[in-house]
């Protein structure tokens, strides 16, 4: 009996690993990392181990993403065509379609189609797979408790913010609902400090899921990065000026956190010595449009210097032409477009928050979180300096660390710990 207790182990050892995302963020919308890291993810992760399959609530998703992952995982939605619609909701620049969004139906035929699709696909999810793993906001957790469905997968959540929105995300449904986090058997952040400030949110609401938190490094593929930025085939003549001219460069969609207005008026001051310079964003703009950066722009009389370009697919070949790069945000998990810029050999100063610090050492430079001044005298620093001198070796061994193989690797040893399938040494 012995013997054949230890080959029926054996056999479950050997079995792949049955994994589901849930996807609640629109895979349809070039907005941010998240998408991005899960789409990389699910294109590289080793299907020799784990049957995986993706819930969306929403059909659509766009080629940007589903290019590194179809046919190779199971895609499941929660509404189709049928009963709801696509539109766009915000404003277009450059012929380009910026934020592009599926409504799903509205009064009684939401509450129908919910009542006839989102319990059954949910629960037949729940049922029939070892791990599910949900993204940032916890909205199928929401409902998998709403619904009563007691699972019997290992419950992860996946964040890919920093701290003040996970509880944030937490507590939101915890005034309607039982607290997501009383569902979950482990937490993964994408940034260490993070993980170590979550501990102490968490030890009061579970203290058993302290100890299975952890930190899953985000990655990139430097090769198709550098295959990309040579497709300059879908530029228009406007942007081919652009390409050709002497620009800063700052890749984030546009919302208050991300800092825009802090590179402006830095940006200001830098003219004075650098007057050739442009500062160019990219980026998903914000559905309400510029606002008061627009008015920011106009009062400082830089009409003609600061270019927003909207979401691009490729932002890579603004990358590799850029003088300086810039992240200014004041929250922000990880920061991969950071190590995007340090693909194209870029000097690149970043905000000077604890989880960038954490996540990139002394790679890059630094100024003073929100402060335009600070960020001026860094930039004319690092302009007044060599702008070619090689960094490929400084930032060799990030690029290697944050490789999307090396991220992958470790992202499956996490699931394969938490499933009980292997035994390893966590971070």
């Amino acid at each position: 009996m012995g013997d054949l207790f230890e080959e029926r182990q054996d056999d479950m050892l050997q079995e792949k690993l049955r994994i589901a995302f849930l996807v609640n963020m629109p895979l349809c919308n070039i907005a941010g990392g998240a998408e991005q890291m899960l789409s990389e993810i699910l294109g590289e992760i080793d299907l020799d181990k784990f049957d995986v399959t993706i819930l969306l609530e929403q059909p659509q998703i766009n080629q940007k993403y589903l290019s590194s992952f179809q046919n190779r995982v199971r895609i499941i939605t929660i509404y189709n065509y049928w009963c709801g619609y696509y539109r766009n909701y915000s404003s277009n620049v450059s012929g380009s379609i910026l934020r592009w969004k599926f409504f799903p139906p509205s009064g009684i035929v939401r509450k129908i189609v919910k009542f006839l699709l989102f319990k059954r696909k949910l629960s037949e999810i729940v049922y029939s797979n070892d791990i599910i793993i949900e993204t940032e906001t916890f909205y199928f957790l929401k409902h998998i408790n709403q619904y009563k469905i007691k699972p019997i997968a290992k419950v992860i959540g996946w964040h890919h913010t920093d701290i003040n929105e996970f509880v944030r995300f937490t507590n939101g449904l915890r005034k309607f609902e039982t607290n997501p986090i009383l569902l979950m058997d482990s937490v993964f952040f994408v940034n260490n400090s993070i993980k170590e400030q979550a501990k102490e949110y968490l030890k009061d609401i579970k203290p058993s899921l302290v100890d299975q938190v952890f930190y899953t490094p985000n990655g990139i593929n430097p090769q198709k990065i550098k295959l990309l930025a040579e497709r300059t085939e879908n530029l228009n003549d406007y942007e081919r000026k652009l390409l050709n001219s002497d620009y800063i460069l700052m890749v984030a969609r546009v919302a208050k956190s991300k800092g825009h207005s802090i590179a402006i008026q830095a940006f200001s001051k830098v003219l004075t010595k650098f007057p050739q310079l442009k500062l160019i964003f990219v980026g998903a703009l914000a559905a309400e449009g510029n606002g008061e950066l627009d008015v920011e722009i106009m009062a400082l009389g830089l009409s003609e210097r600061v270019i927003f370009l909207g979401a691009k697919h490729n932002p890579y070949v603004w990358m590799k032409n850029c003088k300086l790069a810039l992240l200014c945000s004041s929250s922000e998990a990880f920061g991969l477009v950071v190590l995007e810029y340090m693909v194209f050999n870029r000097q690149i100063i970043v905000s000077d928050i604890p989880q960038l610090i954490d996540a990139f050492g002394d790679s890059v430079n630094y100024f003073l979180s929100q402060n335009p001044h600070n960020l001026a005298e860094k930039m004319l620093a690092v302009l007044g300096s060599d702008l070619h001198v090689d960094l490929a070796a400084k930032y060799k061994s990030l690029l290697d660390r944050y490789s999307i193989t090396a991220a992958t690797r470790y992202f499956e040893t996490l699931l394969l710990h938490v499933a009980n399938r292997q035994d390893a040494e966590m971070s």
